[in-house]
């Protein structure tokens, strides 16, 4: 009891002691308002951050899952480990501050969709909550036929905390990664990206809670030239939640995670007959001091190169929220089109390169209408054919937001 109450007096001393430029050409059949907006890439995938500044692990798409760095002393209320990230085997977690083997972090899930062990909370005298491994991919395909279902393992909960900060979660396995290029696919079944670890909880009176980990992709590419035909499901994973923090001091909230994508490559041409998804943002945790923010929902389809023929669903994830949607597509550079009978729910969203609201194969006038927002980024190009009776054109139920004039 003297030695715990000696912790108790240095962290309170400790605590008093411490504290473009835009420009594009576009035209668009839209009958919503015109805005300039920002731009920003996907959020990067990996464990949640142990409180107090501990990083989680980053995800690999072929080889192990990156380890979550160990709880940080800052000579206050911190020290929480960083949660590991997704691989063909996942990352194991940080392990949180003051060391013993009750803060050692989780390890991370090894093969398939084994879950992601989750970080050490349970002893009495765990003052720093471990970070939760990482969860592995699915499967891993070389060779073109079919996808066989497959989900990739959950990340592991950050360790709670007894007196500090909590751990950071486990980021999500992908549901399964494409290793190869020049590749003819087909899915008929479930393809999936495993929940991140929610982030465990900080301590009282002292820490904040640590943050969730990120959903899992549902089906990477790492190679190009590759074709896909999906009358199946392909889903991201769900973000974890942040971390509580009730009590006094230094009490914040963790970050939710951010939901994974359903999709993602480069030079795919993708024949969409089933549901393409997004996963949904993890929650904030909920702090005495502050409120951990929620994470963002995951992007249905985002990459290059791409010609999606949509007979099917595309949508965005829903934000921890339960209300903000992500866009269905993101395109981040090269040439890309998009051919649609089928519904896309989120928006699009041209970060890069060229976009064509039709297949070059379709007649001239073929429109193309979704719900959601269209957004160009500066430098990026809408490509219209015109003939003398009819032209290429797009239909968007949200704001269609353009790069600022000069």
């Amino acid at each position: 009891m003297g030695s715990q109450l000696s912790i108790l007096k240095e962290c309170d001393a400790a605590r008093r002691a411490r504290r473009a430029r835009l420009l594009a050409r576009t035209a668009l059949a839209s009958t919503v308002l015109i805005a300039a907006l920002g731009f920003a890439l996907p959020a990067l995938a990996g464990g949640g951050a142990g409180a107090g500044g501990a990083t989680g692990g980053a995800d690999s798409a072929t080889g192990a899952g990156g380890f979550g760095s160990n709880g940080i002393n800052d000579g206050g209320f911190a020290g929480g480990g960083g949660g590991g990230g997704a691989g063909v085997t996942g990352g194991n977690g940080g392990t949180g501050v003051n060391g013993g083997a009750c803060f050692v972090g989780g390890v991370g899930g090894v093969g398939g969709p084994t879950t992601g062990a989750s970080g050490g909370s349970t002893c009495v005298d765990a003052i720093f909550g471990g970070g939760g491994g990482g969860g592995a991919h699915g499967a891993v395909v070389s060779t073109s036929g079919g996808l066989a279902s497959s989900t990739g393992g959950n990340g592991g909960r950050g360790g709670n905390a007894v007196e500090g900060g909590g751990g950071g979660g486990g980021a999500g396995g992908y549901g399964a990664v494409v290793n190869g290029s020049s590749l003819t696919l087909t899915s008929s079944g479930t393809v999936a990206g495993g929940n991140g670890g929610n982030g465990g909880q900080g301590g009282s009176p002292f820490g904040s809670g640590g943050g969730g980990g990120t959903g899992g992709i549902g089906l990477d590419f790492t190679g190009t030239n590759n074709s896909l035909a999906n009358t199946g499901t392909i889903n991201g994973g769900a973000g974890g939640a942040g971390g509580a923090a009730p009590g006094i001091f230094s009490a914040n909230g963790g970050s939710g995670g951010s939901g994974g994508a359903g999709l993602t490559g480069s030079g795919i041409t993708i024949t969409n007959g089933g549901t393409i998804s997004g996963g949904n943002g993890g929650p904030g945790g909920a702090g005495t001091i502050s409120n951990g923010a929620n994470g963002a929902g995951g992007a249905g389809v985002v990459g290059s190169g791409m010609t999606i023929i949509n007979s099917g669903k595309i949508a965005g994830g829903l934000a921890g929220d339960g209300i903000t949607q992500a866009d269905a597509i993101i395109f981040t550079g090269g040439a890309n089109s998009v051919g649609s009978t089928g519904t896309i729910s989120g928006g699009i969203n041209v970060q890069g390169g060229s976009f064509a609201p039709a297949l070059s194969t379709c007649a001239i006038g073929t429109p193309l209408s979704f719900g959601g927002p269209i957004a160009f980024a500066s430098g990026t190009t809408y490509v219209v054919r015109v003939s003398p009776s009819a032209a290429d054109s797009l239909t968007a139920s949200g704001v269609a937001a353009l790069p600022a004039p000069p």
